[in-house]
């Protein structure tokens, strides 16, 4: 990854000297590479050494920067020590040193708040307060922000006969919280969310080249259905996801290729899905 400071006077990134790593170093620097502090000394990230169980994540957040990352093998996703960083190496403070490797961001340009997972469940914390606010004790992540920072829009895990998965949706107030389904299922994730946080894109099956999915549509309010966008393991984001105005999400579906059907589908229950344009689309962005 490679993230920019909002001023642009700084940029993060990881950088390793060994011929075949398993850990790398987490640095931000100028951008032309002068003035590099190290913040986080052997991140793993190799799967030789576990690090597909704590893959390292950081970005920029205000004047910092907040990472996940694990330093010794891990045997489980719950072993990431969350921090936040000044972009001199200082650690400013730490969240949690047994969370999952994922967190969020309530704001990029004036971030506030924090969510993240650890065993107790899902939780948000402000960046200024030394209290965590436990929103679900069976939350496990995937969380986004609403758009006015006051719930929580996340996933609870579910048991089938495989063993666990993500289940359904669910909302919650940060301050009250009281988790309310969205919507019930064994979804993989959530692929996309519109700016107004009313809107997200998940999906159920991958096919087998890793990259191309389902697809469905669900509202964020409590109570909701999923609304099927692309019923086959061929749908895939080629630009943007959403109009301009959060009116209509914009996919592909029956992709072969790396080209396929450009569909629109109008954000309302019920909705059906109009084709924008011919097939063997590749890419396309909203104006």
């Amino acid at each position: 990854y490679v993230d920019v400071s909002s001023d642009g006077s700084k940029v993060l990134y990881m950088t390793t000297t060994a011929a075949t790593p398993t850990t790398a170093n987490i640095v931000v620097s100028a951008p032309d590479g002068t003035g590099a502090v190290t913040l986080v000394t052997g991140a793993l990230y190799s799967s030789s050494a576990n690090g597909t169980l704590c893959a390292p994540n950081a970005r920029f957040v205000g004047n910092s920067v907040i990472a996940a990352s694990c330093t010794t093998a891990p045997t489980t996703q719950l072993s990431a020590t969350i921090a936040q960083y000044s972009l001199t190496g200082t650690v400013m403070k730490t969240f949690t040193t047994a969370g999952y490797f994922g967190f969020t961001i309530d704001n990029p340009k004036t971030p506030t708040q924090i969510a993240y997972t650890t065993a107790g469940g899902q939780y948000v914390q402000s960046l200024t307060g030394s209290t965590a606010t436990l929103i679900d004790p069976v939350g496990i992540g995937g969380a986004t922000f609403s758009a006015d920072g006051l719930s929580l829009i996340y996933v609870e895990e579910q048991a089938t006969d495989a063993g666990t998965a993500i289940g359904g949706y669910y909302r919650s107030t940060i301050a009250s919280p009281s988790p309310k389904q969205i919507v019930s299922g064994l979804f993989g994730g959530t692929l996309s969310i519109s700016a107004d946080t009313k809107w997200l894109v998940t999906y159920e099956t991958v096919n087998s080249t890793g990259y191309l999915t389902d697809l469905y549509l669900v509202s964020t309010a409590a109570g909701s259905s999923a609304q099927t966008l692309c019923p086959t393991s061929t749908g895939a984001f080629y630009g943007d996801n959403f109009t301009v105005d959060d009116t209509q999400v914009l996919y592909f579906c029956n992709v072969n290729g790396g080209v396929g059907d450009f569909d629109a589908e109008k954000l309302m229950t019920g909705a059906t899905k109009t084709t924008v344009a011919a097939a063997t689309v590749w890419q396309e962005n909203a104006v």
